[in-house]
């Protein structure tokens, strides 16, 4: 799906820093991709090796200690998007209720600075990001018989079932709640649901995994988007969710490396000196634009390797060379280079 809208993203132009953007057709609006992800930055967490003399040593202090939490979006040929910092001694971590809230907070950047063009944002599979809205039709948290903990789910399901007289399939309307005797509504287990439906293979000896699964497949339940894509997609752009555990996949996870570097290698062990290295760490002096272009451009070369649909030596040979690429990137070449060497007298 991503490979399909890579023709309509921009090329950086280092020498104007401006995107460049391609020839469209009428009805595509200019794409720029952005991807989001969370860090923590803890005041301790600095070198662990250190040149001391011999007449003095300062003790470094034990744990990690405060940690800052960051949140943002790395776009290519523009730079971060909402980023937002929270501290646990005030607002504690970064809950779903703060996911959608900075979701609005980056499009109306996005919207402000980019009038007439569309984001395509991609999101990792936390279960912050994939949670659907409160009432949507779920069977994770069913319980196998009516009643309980369970949530009550205030959204209709649907199925079909042939018509007694013609025989052709008619969409059926199911509510997934009945009024208890005091008029609070009483939510309908997974059996219930199942049988309403006339599931073949429906037995009460069934266990409450096998029910949930059955359900969690059908057309309905399988169609219901999480909040933050159904958010997102509302108001004209778009939203992908990574693959699982393929960091390589996703620019943003080289921008937070590249911060939490400099926040090491500038350590105080103090909140108040990773305040102020980690501001600088996220500046355009420290992680410039080109670098978010750079970072998104080597993802998408993963990206491009696993896609293919050849046979699996194929995609295995265009992950060895790009790793070897990166590798000379980071170690440089292998023809020996004479080191100087300081003699201390």
């Amino acid at each position: 799906a991503m490979l399909s809208l890579k023709p309509r993203l921009p090329v950086f132009n280092e020498l104007t820093g401006k995107p460049e953007w391609p020839n469209l057709t009428p009805g595509e609006r200019p794409l720029l991709h952005g991807n989001h992800d969370e860090a923590i930055l803890y005041a301790n967490q600095g070198s662990r090796f250190a040149w001391v003399s011999n007449e003095s040593y300062h003790l470094k202090p034990k744990g990690e200690g405060t940690s800052i939490m960051v949140s943002g979006v790395s776009v290519a040929c523009h730079g971060w998007l909402g980023l937002e910092t929270i501290e646990p001694k005030t607002d504690g971590t970064w809950s779903h209720i703060n996911i959608m809230q900075n979701v609005h907070k980056v499009l109306d950047e996005f919207e402000e600075q980019f009038p007439g063009c569309q984001l395509l944002l991609t999101y990792d599979n936390a279960p912050s990001h994939v949670a659907r809205r409160n009432g949507a039709l779920s069977s994770k948290q069913m319980n196998k018989s009516d009643g309980g903990a369970q949530p009550v789910i205030t959204q209709m399901g649907w199925f079909h079932r042939p018509d007694p007289v013609s025989g052709i399939p008619v969409r059926v309307q199911q509510q997934m709640w009945y009024p208890g005797p005091n008029g609070a509504p009483i939510a309908k287990g997974a059996l219930t649901i199942c049988r309403e439906r006339g599931l073949a293979g429906i037995d009460t000896c069934m266990k409450r995994d096998e029910l949930r699964s059955l359900l969690g497949n059908q057309p309905d339940f399988a169609s219901v988007k999480p909040e933050l894509q159904e958010a997102v997609e509302e108001r004209g752009h778009i939203l992908l969710f990574g693959p699982k555990c393929h960091p390589e996949c996703m620019p943003i996870e080289m921008c937070w490396a590249h911060v939490k570097q400099y926040c090491r290698q500038h350590c105080g062990n103090s909140i108040v000196a990773l305040r102020k290295s980690l501001q600088y760490a996220l500046s355009v002096q420290h992680l410039s634009v080109k670098l978010h272009t750079a970072f998104s451009d080597h993802c998408w070369k993963w990206i491009e390797a696993y896609s293919k649909e050849s046979n699996g030596l194929a995609v295995y040979e265009a992950l060895e060379a790009l790793k070897k690429t990166h590798r000379h990137h980071r170690k440089g070449s292998n023809k020996e280079v004479p080191v100087p060497v300081q003699v201390i007298q």
